[in-house]
């Protein structure tokens, strides 16, 4: 449920036009944890301005390691209004690096902590960086503004629901809470 939940999030924040996403051509494919060398010789070609670095040890980290650009990324947002893709930069920064699988809250935590993650899910070429957006509800929300916040307001509103058992109806509340009838 509680990646349910994290999937939820990160829909919201696309669908309320709160993150930008940004894209880069690794040219390989991720191989696998072990292989972090090779990861990193991928990822020393990404395109001028954008360099990322591989955590050597990984041993509980929060995350594989991370990105930088120095130049600001061209990407794009979902407009709420169109539900159509519109031109959006990101500024120069940093993010965590997610390499192959991960969970979507780590993708939420990444997001809620830093303001970016940067994902180069395996099997894919393309490493993907998503920034929440600059002005938005979710960045006064992660610096403590007191603005109601609707997309916080919204998650609220869904994990009461799930924890309150009206997603799953009550046969299936008992059933889960103490076995079946």
């Amino acid at each position: 449920m509680g990646q349910l939940f994290a999937l939820r999030c990160l829909a919201g924040l696309w669908m309320e036009g709160l993150l930008t996403i940004a894209e880069a051509k690794v040219g390989a494919k991720p191989k696998r944890d072990a292989e972090r060398q090779a990861n990193q010789s991928a990822l020393d070609r990404l395109p001028a301005g954008i360099s990322a670095t591989v955590d050597a040890d990984q041993r509980g980290a929060d995350d594989d390691g991370s990105v930088r650009w120095g130049t600001p990324l061209q990407g794009h947002f979902n407009d709420p209004d169109t539900c159509e893709s519109q031109p959006d930069t990101i500024a120069p920064g940093w993010a965590p690096l997610e390499i192959g699988n991960t969970d979507a809250s780590n993708v939420c935590f990444h997001l809620n902590l830093f303001g970016a993650v940067a994902r180069w899910p395996y099997g894919d070429e393309t490493l993907t960086i998503m920034q929440t957006r600059p002005g938005t509800l979710i960045q006064g929300w992660r610096f403590g503004d007191p603005t109601p916040d609707r997309v916080m307001d919204d998650l609220v509103e869904f994990s009461n629901w799930i924890a309150t058992g009206r997603m799953l109806g009550p046969k299936m509340m008992r059933v889960m809470m103490r076995g079946a009838d």
